[in-house]
């Protein structure tokens, strides 16, 4: 998938000690390191558009070519995911 939007934002909700993560990869499921679950900004609420956030990162538009998405949830359901600008 390519990242067309210059941020993502994920639809979900935690559950007691329930997180998401999430990490970008490139196609060959190396990690891109400002984008790696280390530096994801974890999400423990409740919302629809919760935009996702890396230590020193918000947006994903310049990362080149299609990327792979890597979901790690705790007690925590993800509903859905999108590519937006705002």
């Amino acid at each position: 998938m390519f990242s067309t939007g210059a941020r993502l934002f994920i639809n979900g909700r935690c559950g007691p000690d329930g997180y998401i993560d999430v990490e970008i990869m490139d196609g060959w499921n190396n990690v891109w390191a400002e984008y790696s679950r280390d530096r994801c900004r974890r999400f423990t609420g409740d919302a629809v558009r919760h935009p996702v956030k890396w230590s020193g990162r918000e947006t994903v538009n310049e990362i080149p070519g299609g990327v792979k998405l890597k979901f790690y949830l705790r007690n925590a359901e993800l509903y859905g995911f999108q590519f937006a600008d705002s």
